[in-house]
């Protein structure tokens, strides 16, 4: 059972290149204790690849995620990101759409 599981959520190394290639930057930090959003963000991008979503999914939640990281902070601890902040970041589309 444990060889279909990891079967059916493997990637294979060109789609973790693309991935790596895509997200990580040189002279990344992390903390030690807790997971930063960027970890978050790079492995869930890795899980959405090995449920195999369509291309454009993938696309999209790569490109909120590009918005979403300056906002928030790459090195920011998972933790700490709130609703309130997820709502603050919602808002400032918002604005923009109304000026």
């Amino acid at each position: 059972m444990a060889d279909g599981i990891k079967k059916r959520f493997s990637i294979n190394r060109k789609t973790y290149l693309k991935i790596e290639r895509f997200f990580i930057q040189p002279g990344a930090t992390y903390m030690k204790h807790s997971l930063t959003f960027y970890q978050v963000m790079v492995g869930y991008i890795l899980a959405i690849e090995a449920r195999h979503l369509s291309p454009h999914t993938i696309e999209d939640y790569k490109n909120t995620f590009k918005k979403f990281m300056p906002f928030i902070g790459k090195d920011t601890p998972f933790e700490e990101i709130t609703s309130k902040k997820v709502e603050e970041f919602l808002a400032t589309f918002k604005d923009a759409r109304t000026d």
